[in-house]
């Protein structure tokens, strides 16, 4: 007998599902199933369903977050990252970090003339409360710091009246004044090695008060560079100044009587010995060129009425008609000379001045680093050694058509030198390393140079070495003024410039000589203004015509590499 089975539908409560169940039997209802793993978002968390049913979920709640942990240490400079996990889904969260900035030691730092708080945070450049000192008795009022000219050891007199300076104690200036009184008592001496071997003397002014200064004062002081001494001062002792390699200016004042032994051996660099009052120029006498050796070549009386002569800190050197800069200590970067040395025929240094040729000796800017311009006017016949030697703020130059020589290292380490204008109708050749342009225009857009209207002739390796290696002068650009009447550009005149890249060489060049664009790998566009009637002219005297020169390009090809060590000339030119 077949039995009828009746099945009953119905809805689940839930999520409206139909289920059945057989007729009298249990009614089998619909369950949703839920994923084990965690679902979330930023606030809460929850299992999803895994039936199909996406908008059931299991168990919803909001986060709970833990305490956090700094997974990315925050900087003196740099934001950090906080890290949060939740402790039920173990979902995280970041949060950013304020910099903590600079670190500071709350003691001080400080050296003889400043103090600061150093900082601790790694960062040595950065300092905190940085001032100068402010000094009672040798002491920082501030920092505590021991160090002012007070510090400087003192030893009374046997007068009892009086004071003589005996050591360096505790102060720790690299220059300064030494003191006038002491303790309400005049300090009048400077005793026997009082500042012999001092590692960190530069500078030093002896006052008026002082009438003596003491065998081997200041003996193999080897940072000392200037030394000033007041007209007070009669005797200097023997060897006072021996071994003080790195001195270059004496000032003597006027009440020297005594100069003693070997006061101013092997100091070298000894170039500037000058009188404080009418400032007469001593002339050294040894060989080796500088102002003192032995007492007797060191002082003299002056004889001639011609002499060194100082107005608004300009040196002058006066030698019949010629004048002579010898240097300048003032404070103005561009520089105009006294009305007294005005004229109208003669410039130097941006005015002008009279009284015959003009020269500006050796050493005569020597680190000036507050100069920045130049203007070498036709009266300048000669530019000395080492004239401008880093003078590191120096951006223009302009040199008349008077000078005929440029001594050795003259602006070695111009760094900032970007405009060089020259004009000089004639000058000596320069040797291949005289290192007159060493270092310049390292710094910034790199030295550009004017060839001016008077120069008849380029001297042999003027701009070499040149090239865009370190230490070496970076030319960058060449022009010849307008109206040019160059007739030669000499022997590897732009020898190794590799940062040039094109030049336009005027109708009235007629040599160039061999080496004068060799290595310049960057020149690209040579453009002759005359580009007919060439012969290049190899070592053994061989002459052939120059190829075509008319193509920029393939000129520079000819001149920095395929004749570059030949001599060229035109035809009809000697």
């Amino acid at each position: 007998m077949k039995r009828l089975i009746l099945f009953l539908a119905t809805v689940c409560a839930v999520c409206s599902t139909l289920a059945f169940a057989a007729c009298g039997g249990e009614t089998a209802l619909h369950e949703h199933t839920f994923a084990q793993a965690w679902s979330g978002d930023g606030s809460h968390h929850w299992h999803a369903a895994t039936c199909g049913h996406t908008d059931e979920v299991s168990e919803y709640g909001e986060h709970s977050w833990d305490d956090g942990e700094e997974t990315t240490p925050a900087g003196c400079t740099s934001e950090g990252v906080k890290t949060y996990t939740c402790t039920v889904c173990e979902r995280t969260k970041e949060e950013r970090i304020p910099a903590t900035g600079h670190t500071f030691a709350q003691a001080w730092s400080g050296d003889g003339s400043h103090h600061w708080h150093a900082a601790t945070c790694g960062h040595t450049d950065e300092v905190s409360e940085y001032g100068e000192h402010t000094w009672n008795d040798g002491v920082c009022t501030v920092c505590k710091y021991v160090g002012g000219v007070e510090a400087l050891e003192y030893t009374l007199n046997d007068d009892g009246e009086s004071y003589s300076v005996t050591g360096i104690g505790a102060c720790s200036m690299e220059e300064f004044t030494i003191p006038s009184i002491y303790n309400g008592l005049p300090v009048t001496g400077i005793g026997d090695y009082a500042f012999s071997s001092c590692a960190q003397l530069k500078s030093v002014v002896v006052p008026d008060s002082v009438t003596g200064i003491g065998n081997y004062a200041f003996s193999g002081s080897k940072d000392l560079m200037r030394v000033v001494i007041g007209i007070g001062t009669k005797r200097i002792g023997d060897s006072a100044f021996s071994g003080c390699t790195n001195l270059v200016q004496l000032v003597l004042g006027s009440g020297v009587t005594s100069i003693g032994e070997y006061a101013f051996m092997n100091c070298y660099k000894l170039v500037e010995v000058y009188d404080f009052s009418a400032l007469e120029l001593y002339a050294g006498e040894t060989e080796h060129g500088y102002a003192a050796y032995y007492a007797h070549n060191v002082y003299r009386t002056a004889e001639a009425e011609s002499g060194l002569k100082e107005e608004n800190g300009y040196l002058f050197y006066k030698d019949g008609s010629a004048v002579y800069l010898m240097g300048y200590t003032g404070e103005e970067t561009q520089l105009t000379l006294p009305d007294s040395y005005r004229g109208s025929s003669y410039v130097i240094y941006a005015s002008t001045i009279s009284g015959g040729a003009v020269s500006v000796g050796a050493n005569a800017f020597y680190m000036c680093t507050g100069l920045t311009e130049i203007v070498l006017a036709d009266s300048v016949s000669s530019i000395g050694a080492a004239v401008f030697y880093r003078c590191a703020a120096l951006v223009k130059v302009s040199i008349g058509s008077g000078v005929t020589s440029i001594g050795a290292y003259a602006f070695y380490g111009c760094t900032a030198l970007e405009e060089f204008a020259y004009d000089a109708a004639s000058c000596a050749d320069l040797s291949a390393y005289n290192y007159v342009f060493y270092e310049a225009g390292r710094n910034g857009a790199g030295l550009s140079v004017t060839i001016g209207t008077n120069v008849a002739r380029i001297p042999n390796y003027l701009f070499h070495p040149c090239s865009d290696s370190y230490y070496m002068p970076r030319l960058v650009h060449v022009q010849f003024a307008q109206g040019s009447t160059c007739e030669q550009i000499g022997d590897g005149a732009f020898y190794g410039c590799t940062g040039l890249t094109e030049i336009t060489l005027p109708a009235g060049i007629a040599q160039i000589g061999y080496d004068a664009f060799r290595g310049c790998t960057g020149l690209e566009r040579v453009t002759f203004a005359q580009p007919e009637g060439w012969t290049v002219i190899g070592e053994e005297g061989g002459a052939v015509p120059a190829p075509d020169l008319s193509d920029p390009a393939a000129a520079a090809g000819y001149l920095t590499e395929t004749y570059c060590a030949y001599t060229w000339r035109r035809e009809g030119e000697g």
